[in-house]
């Protein structure tokens, strides 16, 4: 026995199925179908509590059936290759881990949610500039004159969803 080399050997940890940033953003893609699935009142689109597919056979059969979702997930060979093969267990642990990622990203979003006042939301939500000047018209009109003291706004945003509909 030769002391000077190791006696361990390294044991591969287990890591996720889609872990390394190209596949994330197809990973997100696919959530966003999931969170569709499971909207849907197809029974064969039902899954557990942890993410899985209650019935993993009708839901790979289902996602077979349906051209959308089975367009955005052949968009990636390896990610087609896990849910729509031959392999439950691959496939049941991509949902899980999708389910996962989804579920603990609405839970962040909800907690910086909570940070923001009305103010902070608003003003995220409105990244189209207006000119002061047409403010203040649309002021007078409505019956609200304000001075030039009065006139302190420079810069005025509105929410994208008002200016689509002006």
């Amino acid at each position: 026995f030769d002391s000077t080399q190791s006696t361990s050997q390294a044991r591969p940890e287990k890591q996720a199925l889609f872990d390394n940033s190209d596949n994330l953003q197809f990973i997100f893609r696919f959530i966003i179908s999931i969170n569709f699935i499971t909207m849907s009142a197809d029974p064969r689109f039902d899954i557990n509590e942890d993410g899985t597919a209650k019935n993993p056979a009708a839901f790979r059969e289902a996602l077979r059936e349906d051209p959308e979702k089975l367009k955005a997930i052949e968009e990636d060979p390896q990610l087609a290759e896990a849910i729509l093969g031959d392999d439950t267990n691959k496939m049941q642990e991509v949902l899980k881990q999708v389910y996962q990622q989804a579920k603990a990203k609405a839970q962040r979003d909800a907690k910086d949610k909570e940070n923001l006042t009305s103010v902070d939301i608003l003003r995220a939500g409105s990244r189209v500039p207006r000119d002061p000047v047409v403010l203040y018209e649309g002021m007078l009109q409505a019956g609200l004159q304000y001075g030039p003291a009065f006139r302190l706004l420079t810069d005025v945003y509105v929410p994208d969803a008002v200016a689509e509909g002006q």
